[in-house]
């Protein structure tokens, strides 16, 4: 959750599989791989990965 004064959602839920659209798997792998380059570790999933995982959640 984030504060009113950092951005315009505040509130979380859970999305499965099949219900997860392109824009949420984009905005995941966005946060994935600016975490990763944040930390100066290694990115090792590929959005192929995550679209994968996506179809066989």
């Amino acid at each position: 959750m984030r504060d009113a004064e950092y951005g315009s959602w505040n509130r979380s839920r859970w999305v499965r599989g099949e219900d997860i659209n392109d824009e949420q798997l984009s905005f995941f792998y966005t946060c994935y791989h600016q975490t990763i380059a944040e930390h100066g570790s290694f990115l090792y999933l590929t959005r192929k990965f995550f679209e994968t995982f996506r179809q066989n959640a």
